[in-house]
């Protein structure tokens, strides 16, 4: 209720003027509770916000921290930052779990090149052949060509995949011929050509050993064989 300072009558609250008296009545405010937080309503006796605590609180006092979580930026994880109202400063900024971060990207300079491969990484080891005879021909070149032949089996042919690879000759089959190397002994067979293998202009229809500075002919290709002894080079040295 609010009194008249002139009379003394009692009005209700919010009265511009009084009742009795005809006096202008000084505006207040709403009626605030013991605490000074909570605006009280003319009927009620005491302050149900404050109630609940138990007693009157300051103002401020004991109020929980508030979480706010800010928009993040696409394709980052997002922070949770606690600001604690009563201190006036951020927390420190808290990192999701689980989640680690990423390296900057490197890229070459350019003109770099890669790194090369590992010698260790080799998946087999490559078998190491011996030298044991030569092949030379004139047929093609006036300067000669000269192919090694190593201990095993040799194919001689126009395929890249032959020991002897010849593919200047338009009449040499890719595999034509096969010369091997075994226990001390050359043998000379056609692997089923289509133009043949001749040993001293003879057709060879089965295998046929090879003696030291013998010819013999795969299509139109004249050969040379010249036994390399690899026992006797590495005495004489």
């Amino acid at each position: 209720m609010s009194l008249c300072p002139q009379c003394q009558s009692q009005n209700r609250d919010g009265a511009a003027i009084c009742r009795t008296c005809g006096t202008p009545l000084v505006a207040k405010g709403p009626r605030m509770c013991p605490s000074g937080r909570h605006p009280m309503d003319p009927s009620w006796t005491d302050c149900p916000y404050c109630r609940n605590a138990g007693a009157p609180q300051e103002v401020g006092a004991g109020r929980p921290r508030t979480m706010v979580e800010p928009e993040a930026p696409a394709g980052r994880g997002r922070q949770r930052t606690m600001i604690e109202e009563s201190g006036g400063g951020p927390a420190p900024l808290l990192q999701p779990q689980g989640q680690s971060r990423r390296g900057g990207t490197k890229f070459m300079s350019e003109g770099a090149e890669s790194a090369p491969p590992d010698p260790l990484a080799v998946s087999r080891p490559v078998a190491v052949r011996k030298i044991v005879a030569v092949l030379a021909t004139y047929s093609w070149k006036p300067e000669g060509q000269v192919f090694p032949i190593y201990e095993g089996r040799n194919f001689i042919g126009s395929s890249t995949e032959c020991e002897v690879s010849l593919g200047s000759d338009p009449q040499m089959s890719g595999k034509h011929a096969t010369l091997i190397y075994r226990n001390g002994i050359f043998m000379l067979d056609d692997a089923n050509s289509m133009n043949g293998t001749f040993l001293n202009e003879l057709d060879v229809l089965e295998k046929q050993r090879l003696t030291n500075y013998v010819q013999f002919r795969t299509g139109a290709t004249v050969w040379q064989f010249i036994v390399i002894d690899p026992a006797g080079m590495a005495a004489g040295q």
